[in-house]
């Protein structure tokens, strides 16, 4: 936004104050939380038509099924086990 500010020539100094919202309605650019989730809906489209056996859409299918309560290897708990974790 500061950017932004600075070509429009709107609150030079560090204490004007303007909000993101006047910026953006000025610019006619919409925020970045919807920027964002238009380009995880284009990913997951893509990920989506990869071949099954492609890493990503094996992750994509783990996550989906996390969501829906899956527990994966049968686990009842998401629980770590007790003790000091293994040195490796």
């Amino acid at each position: 936004m500061s950017c932004l500010r600075h070509i429009l020539g709107l609150g030079l100094r560090w204490f004007d104050f303007l909000p993101n919202v006047s910026v953006m309605s000025q610019t006619q650019q919409c925020s970045i939380c919807s920027r964002i989730s238009d380009r995880r809906v284009s990913v997951f489209g893509h990920v989506r038509r990869l071949l099954e056996s492609v890493p990503a859409h094996e992750a994509l299918r783990l996550a989906v099924k996390t969501r829906s309560a899956y527990r994966p290897n049968g686990r009842t708990e998401w629980k770590r086990p007790r003790g000091r974790p293994p040195q490796t």
